[in-house]
């Protein structure tokens, strides 16, 4: 793969202990309250990592808008998206928020389909650590930017530094945990690093600076998927159809408020306080609609270089 070749870089840097910490990091959150499940038709076990992109359900979590539709979801909180990959994997979740890289990694390596439901409003910042004084793509010579493999990050850290001119070789550096990636940051352990919202606010608000953004490109590489075992059990298009319906009317409430209405949510899911929560970009959140073709073409390219 593109960012393992020494064509393209001279070394990767594997910090195992860091990644193994990540893989011990997980912990799963009950956030659809059990005693609902008797009342409804089906439970769904949702995975996500606290960020962004897992908003609408988390509103709906708290509006009951999964009861509305006869379905009891359970949200489960995981450290890293490798750890999301293990449970999609085991089946120890129905589906989660992760990216069209992943996706595509997943039936390819482990023969995983799953079914995309939606595209989501998951964005991604390069940040580069202060201390460092880096400002530039160019000063990234022998310097370490974090992010994971096989997944959107990879995929953004070739894209950035594609055609870069640096004085040596720039290393990627693979850590999984986002909130361990965070800390490396904010102890000075890090160059550069790639992190979903509000973990990028939280960087910003210590002072590290913001290079790219991955809105740069135009593609919404975040999904919601559902693994296609569980869409194909008896009722189980008609739940991914409420789910997608479910999306969609908690994104029009999102967009209703705005976002730092949602404070409660923000903290409750996330971790967020005030001030990483006033430090948020404006996102406008777009109902429900699975990726086109065209996207589903560029990660699997990208896998197969």
């Amino acid at each position: 793969m593109k960012p393992f070749r020494a064509a393209n870089f001279a070394a990767t840097i594997v910090l195992t202990s860091l990644t193994l910490a990540a893989s011990c990091g997980r912990k799963q959150q009950q956030a659809a309250p059990a005693a609902n499940a008797a009342d409804t038709d089906t439970i769904v076990s949702i995975a996500y990592v606290p960020a962004i992109d897992a908003l609408p359900f988390f509103v709906a979590a708290k509006r009951g808008l999964f009861e509305s539709e006869g379905l009891a979801v359970n949200l489960a909180r995981f450290a890293s998206h490798l750890d999301i990959d293990t449970a999609l994997i085991g089946g120890t979740v129905d589906g989660a928020f992760t990216d069209i890289i992943r996706v595509e990694q997943l039936k390819k390596k482990d023969s995983l389909a799953l079914r995309v439901i939606t595209s989501t409003e998951a964005q991604w910042t390069l940040v580069s650590n202060r201390a460092a004084r880096l400002n530039r793509l160019q000063q990234f010579g022998d310097k370490m930017v974090a992010m994971t493999r096989f997944s959107a990050t990879d995929y953004l850290t070739d894209r950035t530094f594609a055609g870069v001119k640096t004085a040596a070789p720039m290393f990627k550096v693979q850590i999984n945990n986002v909130e361990l990636r965070l800390n490396m940051l904010l102890n000075n352990e890090m160059d550069g690093l790639w992190l979903p919202e509000p973990y990028a606010a939280r960087a910003l608000i210590a002072g590290h600076k913001p290079l790219v953004s991955s809105e740069k490109y135009g593609l919404k590489l975040g999904v919601l998927a559902l693994r296609q075992a569980f869409v194909n059990k008896p009722g189980g298009e008609a739940t991914a159809a409420k789910l997608a319906k479910i999306y969609s009317m908690a994104c029009d409430t999102i967009n209703k408020y705005g976002l730092r209405a949602f404070d409660a949510e923000l903290t409750e899911y996330c971790g967020a306080d005030s001030a990483v929560i006033r430090r948020l970009p404006d996102i406008h959140f777009a109902h429900a609609k699975a990726p086109g073709d065209t996207l589903r073409a560029i990660a699997r390219k990208y896998l197969e270089e």
